[in-house]
């Protein structure tokens, strides 16, 4: 690190001296600091000096008290985080899949409604993605042709098995209407 050259007044002059001449300076002098907080110095030491280690000493003080402060309201947060666990279960009651999930998880999608723990809720623009792969897709969209019938297949399958849930007006099955009101009763294939 880098500190800038400063210049020592007490000298009567700009004189410029850095931190590591003042280290070694500082470090052939004995300070004693008592148990009462007096201070034993060199003899001939100046009065600013002393007033100046002085101040250094109560600023150290201070920071060692602020320390211990942190670190007591540390412990006291980490011991209310260990003996009041919660525990979060997220049990969502809606479920919107989209396109994808019909073609590739129609079977679990079933067992999901049947199941009666959920509501699965179908937007209307999914309905019409499903329609419109049934009727058949183009062919550059996927790599191979099988692929493409296999997204035909499932999609057809996905519409025939919407349409016979929603006859059977099942509760667990609900379309949405691109104005956010889901009503059977709104879905027309």
């Amino acid at each position: 690190m880098a500190v800038a050259p400063e210049t020592d007044s007490s000298l009567g002059g700009d004189t410029e001296h850095t931190p590591e001449l003042d280290r070694s300076k500082d470090e052939d002098d004995v300070i004693v600091v008592t148990s009462d907080g007096d201070v034993d110095e060199p003899h001939g030491e100046e009065p600013n000096i002393r007033s100046l280690r002085l101040r250094k000493i109560e600023l150290e003080r201070h920071l060692a008290a602020q320390t211990r402060q942190r670190e007591s309201i540390r412990a006291v947060l980490e011991g209310d985080q260990t003996s009041c666990t919660i525990e979060l279960v997220i049990r969502p009651r809606v479920l919107v899949p989209d396109t994808n999930c019909f073609i590739d998880h129609l079977v679990g999608i079933r067992r999901l409604v049947d199941s009666a723990r959920y509501t699965v809720v179908v937007p209307l623009v999914v309905i019409n993605e499903l329609d419109g792969l049934k009727r058949g897709c183009r062919l550059d969209r996927y790599a191979t042709a099988e692929h493409a019938q296999m997204v035909q297949t499932e999609a057809s399958d996905a519409v025939t098995y919407l349409e016979d849930q929603f006859e059977k007006r099942n509760c667990h099955l609900r379309a949405l209407t691109s104005k956010g009101t889901g009503n059977n009763d709104d879905l027309i294939l």
